[in-house]
C-alpha cells in the first residue's frame, strides 16, 4: 500500500505581526501556500498545489473546529474554532482545482 501522507510546514518572519495586526488575508493565505509546497505539492500546478490530491470535477470535505464547548484552561474560545480567515484562504486553494463541490462538516459530540 502506498503511503502518501504529507505535512506542511510554514513560518512567519515575523510573528509580532499576526500579533499586533490580527488575522490578516495575506500572511494565512501565504502561510498555507507555503505550507502546501513544503509538503511537495505543485508539481502539478504550483500556483494550485492542491491539484496534486483534488481532481476537477471531485466532491471535497473540509472538516473546521467549530465545537460548542468550553476552553478549561480560561484563555477564550479562539483555540475551539477555525478562524474564518484560514478558512477562507483553505477553501479558495480547493475552488482552484476545480472541484464539483464542497462541503463543509460541522459535528459536535452532545449536538
Amino acid at each position: 500500500m502506498l503511503n502518501n501522507n504529507k505535512v506542511g510546514i510554514s513560518f512567519l518572519d515575523n510573528r509580532y505581526d499576526i500579533l499586533n495586526y490580527g488575522y490578516q488575508n495575506e500572511y494565512v493565505t501565504d502561510l498555507i501556500r507555503e505550507s502546501l509546497l513544503s509538503a511537495g505539492l505543485g508539481n502539478v500546478d504550483i500556483n494550485a498545489p492542491l491539484k496534486d490530491i483534488i481532481e476537477s470535477g471531485m466532491t471535497v470535505l473540509l472538516k473546521p473546529n467549530w465545537v460548542h464547548h468550553e476552553n478549561l484552561s480560561g484563555m477564550g474560545r479562539d483555540c475551539l474554532i477555525t478562524h474564518e480567515i484560514f478558512l477562507e484562504a483553505v477553501t479558495k486553494e480547493v475552488i482552484k482545482c476545480l472541484c464539483k463541490s464542497i462541503m463543509f462538516l460541522k459535528w459536535a459530540k452532545n449536538s
